[in-house]
């Protein structure tokens, strides 16, 4: 029992969840209805009408504009449910595969030659994703009390130890009932992603809505499978810019002590001795990464290598905020704040989708260059912009709300200032812009 304890301390999640996901692969791939190869199409012909990429979505002529019900969940709902299978498969399999093939796409996209769609546009995108599969998560945990599935996290993953460690048991799953798999497998995958998509990137709005999706994750961690992968990925970030993100060991510390004010005294513990295992674990895997790289130097001169994102950080303002960043990257020129529903016109600016409803001429309010309805991208960020919308109203990014009542008359309260200069700009940036297009 202590030699099983020693191991649960000292466990690296990533191996498991490997194992996991290389069995389930194997698994589905014994299907012969040839659904892998459906779930594929089906995916990247929905990414191509949802983004866009299939010219016509916004045309004028009267094609119904992308809504609430063009969210990315409710699109692959319906394809998850008309899917069959000939094998049972892992609950979370089906999902995990599905945005696999999504971040396939984006990136095959924005990296090719023919650049269908830009880095950053696709960064912005997979990250609406992963915000929509996570949020998801969530609620599955709400009203929940922190590391409620611990006890059952520890009883299956000894099942799936025993599992995967015996061959026999391994091969004669593939042919039995639906596979066993850890609780929440699922989250830690999208945090995987999230992590990989760190790695790949230099922008600091990918690195800020990574770094909310796993503060988020840590807090609401149902068990030490969550908490591993999501610091994990604090540490990544950490390692990327220690200024920027300075506040991540503070992020540690208060999470200790929320532990411990919830009476999770042996929990709080548990996650000190887990913390310093990963810490250990990540410096190791850097230390092997840098000596990489060292031999990759000398036999390659100065080639620049692909892990850049330590000095590419370095460059960037230092004062950067990355909420700054995150709503930079969201807001409409016109409404000057960030929105949940975008587009990307092929200048590579932003505009919100009602506004482009609402322009009698369309150009471009930034470099005035007409906008061509075959080359908008549809950006949806609503998942995003519903987990940040506090953070941002807080910040003032966002104008307190302004009811409307049934005479059509904006109220605000006449004491309020501040509320009624930032309305009078909102309104003013709005009708200067339409007085121009007319």
């Amino acid at each position: 029992d202590k030699s099983d304890e020693k191991i649960a301390k000292k466990r690296n999640y990533n191996i498991d969840f490997l194992l996991i996901h290389l069995r389930d692969t194997l698994h589905s791939l014994r299907d012969d209805e040839t659904w892998f190869q459906e779930i594929i199409r089906r995916i990247k012909d929905l990414l191509k009408t949802a983004l866009n990429i299939t010219p016509g979505i916004l045309s004028i002529t009267g094609v119904t504009l992308p809504n609430d019900n063009c969210s990315i969940l409710s699109m692959l709902t319906q394809v998850r449910q008309s899917l069959s299978f000939k094998y049972p498969v892992a609950s979370y399999y089906v999902d995990w595969r599905i945005m696999l093939i999504i971040q396939h796409n984006l990136f095959i996209w924005s990296e090719s030659s023919e650049k269908i769609i830009s880095k950053k546009f696709g960064e912005l995108v997979l990250m609406e994703y992963i915000w929509s599969f996570l949020e998801r998560e969530w609620i599955n945990i709400t009203n929940k009390s922190i590391l409620d599935s611990q006890t059952k996290f520890d009883e299956v993953s000894n099942k799936v130890i025993k599992a995967l460690k015996n061959t026999g048991s391994f091969l004669n799953d593939l042919s039995g009932n639906e596979p066993i798999a850890l609780p929440h497998t699922l989250w830690f995958g999208i945090l995987d992603l999230a992590q990989n998509l760190i790695q790949r990137s230099s922008r600091i709005a990918t690195y800020g809505l990574c770094y909310y999706l796993a503060i988020e994750s840590l807090n609401k961690a149902p068990s030490s499978f969550i908490q591993f992968k999501s610091i994990e990925l604090l540490l990544h970030l950490y390692n990327i810019d220690n200024k920027m993100f300075s506040m991540i060991e503070i992020d540690f510390d208060q999470y200790i002590q929320k532990l411990s004010e919830n009476n999770l005294v042996d929990s709080s513990e548990k996650f000190q001795i887990l913390l310093k295992f990963v810490k250990d674990k990540y410096l190791e895997d850097l230390k092997i990464l840098n000596d990489n790289i060292g031999k990759e130097k000398k036999g390659k001169g100065k080639e620049k290598n692909s892990n850049q994102n330590s000095y590419i950080m370095k460059e960037q303002k230092s004062n950067s905020n990355i909420l700054d960043a995150i709503a930079d990257e969201m807001t409409c020129p016109i409404s000057k704040e960030p929105i949940d529903q975008l587009c990307i016109l092929k200048c590579q600016h932003l505009l919100s989708l009602s506004n482009l409803k609402m322009l009698k001429q369309k150009i471009c309010p930034q470099c005035r260059k007409k906008i061509d309805d075959n080359d908008i991208r549809y950006l949806p960020q609503t998942s995003i912009y519903n987990n940040l919308y506090s953070k941002f109203s807080n910040f003032g990014y966002i104008s307190p709300t302004i009811e409307i009542e049934n005479s059509g008359q904006m109220q605000y309260d006449s004491d309020d200032s501040d509320n009624s200069e930032n309305y009078k700009k909102t309104t003013s940036n709005i009708s200067k812009y339409y007085k121009r297009n007319k």
